[in-house]
């Protein structure tokens, strides 16, 4: 019989500040994973750096880590922060 447990957080999140969660093996919710992202670059003209701190998935991602959301989608598009730099 499924249990539910409190989830921690120790050896989920990788060591470093920038990370993103990304379908890895797509085609199942499963795929999904945590990566360690790029470092940003130079802000350009009209950008922002915001320190992410809530995110939510949403329908299209489903879509997206399923491999059924046409096109070369990122995940990720609910978000709220603090502007870190401008």
């Amino acid at each position: 019989v499924p249990r539910l447990v409190p989830a921690t957080a120790e050896g989920i999140l990788p060591r470093s500040d920038n990370w993103r969660l990304d379908a890895t093996a797509p085609g199942t919710i499963d795929g999904l994973g945590v990566v360690e992202a790029a470092a940003h670059g130079e802000l350009g003209p009209h950008e922002v750096l915001v320190g992410v701190r809530a995110a939510g998935l949403n329908f299209r991602d489903v879509l997206i880590t399923l491999g059924l959301y046409p096109g070369d989608a990122a995940l990720g598009t609910e978000g709220a922060g603090v502007v870190l730099a401008t």
